[in-house]
Parts: C-alpha cells; structure tokens; sequence
C-alpha cells in the first residue's frame, strides 16, 4: 500500500531468527521459490513481523519480495468501509481477491520474471497496477488478515493477538478511526480469523512467544 511506514523493533527480529532457524531446512531442500504467509488480527503486527522476516532472509543472502494483503481488496479503503456499512456481510474474506494472490505466488513459482499486482492508494482512495520484478526472488512472504487460506503457501505462520490487545497498534497507525463500528468489525473479524490458526504450524502469541507446531 502505497505510503506505508512500517517501524520494526529489535524483538521482532529476535522472532523472526527464531523462525528462519525453524524452516531452515525447508527452506534450503525446497526447489524454486518458497511462500510464506503471515496471518492475524487487524493490528496484531503482521506488517512488522513480515518485513523482519524479510530482512533477516536477506541478511543470509536470501532474496525476498513482500505482498500486503491490503493492496488486494476488491474495493479501495474508504468504499470499502462505506461497503461495511452497508452490511456487516460484507466484512471478511469476501473483501479480498485472494485469488489474486494466490495466482501471482504461483506465476512466480512456475518461473515468472515479473508479476502484475493491484497497489492501494490510501490518501486518494484508488486501486492502480504495478509490475514487481522476480529477478533472484527466492522466497515471497504475504502479510494480511485472510492470508492463512491461500492455497500456494509453503509455510503459515499465524499471530495469535486479538484486537482487544491490538488497538492502541491500530490507532498508532492512524488509518481507521476508532469507533463504534470499527470495534464492531473487530469483532467480527476475530470470530472469523480466530479459526485459520488451525490451518498454521508456526503460532506467534502474547507477549510474542513463538509455538512451532508438528
């Protein structure tokens, strides 16, 4: 998403050394590229913990590319709420083109040099087009709420904080305004997020202790 600033902290590259030490030999047997994803609640820190993932990689000289989930709704930002209000059906995977994604994760894992994806403007409200090139990509990790139900994942990794614990994150972040809907949506949310962590083997809890599940 266009105009992102993302502040990782010293622990958020502590988890993310623990993970990489985790997957290490995953990633070194694995042909082609590898994905990740990176799942959990509005707020929970998935951006973070993605871009130090990302970095860590790289540090060891594993190139990596990251994909926000952010930039896939359906609907820019502000119709996409004006879409929520409308009805509270409309809140949840529904919003996202995972499809999308699941097709650009596989385009570059059938050898493509480039993908085509959708880049959100949050300022101007509008959904462009852009072209990332995949040259010495090894490993493509995407962050977003939904991203536990991709079906082109090698890996999951699930951040098992609930909104109640991630508000004072999303206010920092001062995209959405608090409010009584937004809490509403929160809710729901969890309802629905909670029950991909099933779908993941790496589970990121309070407190940022780090489970790794056979």
């Amino acid at each position: 998403m266009k105009g992102d600033i993302i502040h990782v902290e010293d622990y958020h590259y502590e988890i993310a050394r623990r993970i990489i030490q985790q997957i290490q030999e995953k990633l070194q047997l694995h042909k082609g590229i590898f994905s990740i994803s990176v799942a959990g609640e509005s707020g929970s820190g998935k951006s973070v913990s993605a871009v130090a993932i990302q970095k860590e990689l790289e540090e060891t000289g594993v190139k990596c590319l990251v994909l926000q989930q952010d930039d896939y709704f359906f609907l820019p930002p502000k119709s996409n709420d004006l879409n929520r209000r409308k009805s509270l059906t409309n809140v949840g995977p529904v919003e996202v083109d995972l499809n999308w994604i699941d097709a650009n994760i596989q385009e570059a894992k059938n050898g493509a040099s480039f993908i085509e994806k959708p880049l959100v403007d949050f300022k101007g409200n509008t959904i462009e087009k852009e072209t990332l090139s995949l040259e010495g990509i090894q490993v493509i990790i995407v962050e977003g709420t939904y991203t536990s139900l991709l079906k082109n994942v090698d890996e999951r990794i699930f951040i098992a904080r609930d909104f109640t614990s991630s508000v004072l994150s999303i206010k920092k972040r001062a995209r959405d305004v608090v409010d009584d809907f937004l809490m509403q949506v929160l809710q729901l949310e969890h309802e629905i997020i909670s029950a991909h962590q099933q779908y993941c083997k790496i589970i990121i809890k309070e407190g940022f202790d780090v489970t790794f599940l056979n």
